[in-house]
Parts: C-alpha cells; sequence; structure tokens
C-alpha cells in the first residue's frame, strides 16, 4: 500500500476525501486497468453479435428463399431489440446495479446467438434477433458508464476511445471470421462462434468488473460501507471509515432542453441524429447483400465490410487525436457529409470489382467519422446540467431511425429499387443531416 493511497484515503489536510476523487485522482490500479480492458472486449462482442446478421444475409437470403422486404425486417430486428434494451433493461442499472446489467446482458446476447443459429426460418429468426438485441442494446448502454466510472482523470479519455474503437474492430474482427465460416463451413457457424465468444466472455466479466463507485454511494445499503471498501482496497487503496454524506441530486427535468433558445438546437440535433443512423444503419446492414447483387460472392463481401470497419477504427482513433487541434465543428461536418458523400459515391459507381471495393471499403469506414460527428456535435449543443438529458434524447431519436432504416430499404429494393437509386436515396440523409448541422447555433454550450 502506497503512503499517497493511505492518505488519500484518510484525509486531506482537516478535509475528508471523496472516495469518487480518491479514484479519480490516484495512479490506476492493475485491477482498474483490466476492468476497462474488459469494457472494451464487450464493446468488440457488441459489433460482432449486431453485425453478424448482416454477414449472413446473403446466405440467409438464398437458404430460406426470401425477398429484400423480408431481409430487410430480419436487419431491423437485431436493432429493434437493442432500442427496447436501451429503454428498459438499461434503466435497471441505476436500481440493481451495473455489474448485475452487464452479467445479464452477456447472458441473453450468449443465448439469442446460439438460438440463432438453430433457427430455421426468417421469422424465428428475426424473433430471436430481437432478443439478441436486447442484451447487447443493454449492454451498450451500460458498458460505457460501468467502464468511465473505474477510470481515473487522466485515463478517462483513453477509456472512451477504446470503447468507441472496439465497436468497430469487432465489427471488422466478425467479418473476416464471418467470411472464412461462410465459405467453409455455413452462416449457422457464424451465429455459434458469437455464442462461444460471448460465453468466454462471462466469468471474465464476473471476476473482473466491479460494481460502480457512483452506484454504491448513490444507493445505501447495510452493508455499502463494507462494499465501498472492499472495491476500495481492490484498487490499491486503504478503507473508509464512514461513508460520505449522500449527494442530493438535482434532476434536469426534460422541459430544461425544450426552453426558449435550446429547443430549436434540440430539435436541430435530434433531426440530425435521425437522419445520420438512417444511413449509417441502412449501409452496415445492407452492404454485404449490396456487394453480393454487384457480383461478389458471401465470403467476399464480409471481407470489404470487414477492411471498412478497421479502417473505421483507424478513422475513430485519427478524429480522436486531431479533435484536440481542430475545431469540433469542423470535424463534425467532415465526417457527416464525408459518410453521405461515400454512401452516395457506392451506389453510383458501376459493378467494376475494383471501384465497388474502393468505394465500399472508404464508405464504411466513414460511419465511424459520421458517428463522431454526431456525437461532437451533441456535447456542443447542451451546456453540462442538461447533457445527459439531452444526449439520452437525441439517442433515442437516432436509435429509432436505425431500426427503420433497413426495413424501410428492404421494401424499396423489393419494389424494384437496386443499389444505385437507395443508395442515392440512404445516402443524401447524410447529406441533409450535415446541411442541418450548419445551422445549429454555436456557443449552445456554455462550459469546459
Amino acid at each position: 500500500m502506497t503512503e499517497h493511497a493511505h492518505n488519500a484515503a484518510g484525509t486531506q489536510g482537516d478535509r475528508p476525501v471523496h472516495p469518487r476523487d480518491l479514484i479519480l485522482d490516484s495512479p490506476m490500479s492493475g485491477a482498474q486497468k483490466r476492468a476497462v480492458a474488459l469494457a472494451a472486449v464487450i464493446s468488440a462482442l457488441d459489433g460482432f453479435d449486431l453485425l453478424s446478421v448482416t454477414f449472413v444475409a446473403p446466405a440467409l437470403a438464398r437458404a430460406f428463399q426470401v425477398d429484400s422486404a423480408a431481409i430487410g425486417i430480419l436487419l431491423s430486428a437485431g436493432l429493434v431489440g437493442a432500442l427496447l434494451g436501451s429503454i428498459t433493461l438499461a434503466p435497471l442499472a441505476d436500481i440493481v446495479g451495473r455489474r448485475p446489467i452487464v452479467l445479464a446482458s452477456l447472458t441473453v446476447m450468449v443465448v439469442g446467438m446460439l438460438l440463432s443459429a438453430l433457427c430455421d426460418s426468417v421469422f424465428l429468426l428475426a424473433i430471436v434477433r430481437v432478443l439478441t438485441g436486447v442484451g447487447i442494446g443493454a449492454m451498450m448502454v451500460v458498458v460505457n458508464p460501468a467502464a468511465v466510472e473505474v477510470a481515473n482523470r487522466r485515463t478517462r479519455s483513453l477509456a472512451i476511445a477504446m470503447l468507441a474503437v472496439g465497436y468497430p474492430l469487432g465489427g471488422a474482427l466478425g467479418g473476416l471470421a464471418s467470411a472464412f465460416l461462410l465459405r467453409h463451413v455455413s452462416w449457422h457457424s457464424v451465429f455459434l462462434l458469437g455464442a462461444v465468444l460471448t460465453l468466454l466472455v462471462v466469468p471474465f466479466a464476473a471476476k473482473a468488473l466491479p460494481e460502480s463507485l457512483a452506484f454504491l454511494l448513490a444507493r445505501r445499503r447495510a452493508d455499502s460501507l463494507g462494499r465501498v471498501n472492499s472495491l476500495l482496497r481492490r484498487f490499491g487503496h486503504t478503507a473508509l471509515a464512514a461513508l460520505p454524506p449522500v449527494e442530493q441530486r438535482r434532476r434536469t427535468p426534460y422541459r430544461e432542453i425544450v426552453r426558449g433558445r435550446q429547443l430549436l438546437t434540440t430539435v436541430q440535433v435530434c433531426v440530425i441524429s435521425l437522419l445520420l443512423y438512417m444511413t449509417i444503419y441502412f449501409f452496415l446492414s445492407w452492404q454485404p447483400t449490396m456487394l453480393v447483387s454487384a457480383g461478389f460472392d458471401a465470403s467476399a463481401a464480409a471481407s470489404v465490410a470487414s477492411a471498412g470497419s478497421f479502417l473505421g477504427a483507424f478513422v475513430c482513433a485519427v478524429f480522436g487525436l486531431l479533435s484536440r487541434r481542430v475545431d469540433g465543428r469542423l470535424l463534425a461536418a467532415v465526417g457527416i457529409f464525408g459518410l453521405g458523400i461515400l454512401v452516395i459515391a457506392f451506389g453510383l459507381v458501376p459493378s467494376v470489382p475494383v471501384l465497388v471495393i474502393l468505394t465500399g471499403v472508404l464508405a464504411a469506414s466513414s460511419v465511424a467519422a459520421g458517428t463522431l460527428g454526431l456525437m461532437i456535435t451533441t456535447a456542443d449543443a447542451f451546456a453540462a446540467p442538461i447533457r445527459a438529458t439531452g444526449t439520452g434524447v437525441v439517442l433515442g431519436i437516432g436509435r429509432i431511425g436505425s431500426a427503420a432504416a433497413p426495413a424501410l430499404a428492404g421494401a424499396l429494393f423489393a419494389a424494384g429499387g437496386g443499389r444505385t437509386e437507395i443508395a442515392v436515396v440512404m445516402g443524401s440523409l447524410a447529406v441533409v443531416s450535415g446541411l442541418v448541422l450548419l445551422t445549429v447555433r454555436r456557443g449552445a454550450r456554455r462550459d469546459s
């Protein structure tokens, strides 16, 4: 035990040190580093599990002899489940804790992926994908604060970046694995792989993921002091003699985000989120199938999608570095307009393999840039006291678009639309969201 830890856990001069500040201001322990790394792995699993159905969609269409409308509903099913999970299961984390919800979500994902491999119809698979999506949606919402709350002040930005990169990286690795399995085994094996990988993570999560200090301090029980001290000792600090007083939190009413000048900003950012997520999840969901229609086999299509995800992880890292030096509004505009233009380009190029691959990889990589653009825009649109509420509303609107887009595109394909027409229409939504971004007033963010 270090002297620093001993002093910090006691008092600082005559003032007791809050355990939250102790964790924020002390060096990261091995247990904290393992928890953040585990959260990044879970984020990668989310990426693989949610996108796995897009990799096998062309094979499913052939196996079940169904049209594009049915595949569109199937592609939307997991996203509908993710929406349900984020608004039903995830809020329970503030009641029962982050850790139980993470473990429950992982279990739901294992069961869902296993059942997906056993389905013998698109209808059954769609139902199971909703179930799997519930676990994924809850996980995506809960794992971020779970990781951030165990990190110290210096490492929090890195923890967020690791989670942001983990999702596309998981999709990329899943694409590579799917390409091999589709070529040498069957579509069932892709879901089985997801189930096995997720199952392997469960015992590590049970061992390495601690409960959130913020939750332990907010939800006081008879054994709260013991639980907090157990966590502090795990992180290399000495125990507390008593818990700090309960902090009275002032809840921000939703009316604050629709009051006065803030109303217009909130509506604008919600429109950006809705349109942008429609473009993103149309492309993520339908890219492999569109590549097959352009002459590629399912394995090659998964490889192209995987390459785009790898490049997207790199783009995400570059944008993160540039955010310290370049104006956030400029980065957001580049990311959002870039996504729309590249998706449109993917639709317009002729079915020449090199052109389709090039635009496909670039468009897939721009998904990360577009997503970061939305994150930057949302953070700038709301001041600190209303940021959590505003961000929740904006992302909720975006999830509605993400769930609707694959089914909408499937209906357009079934009605006779082709890659060119539909990619242009859906890519244009991101361009429109970029134009809306240019109208959002600056200075909505009035804090650090």
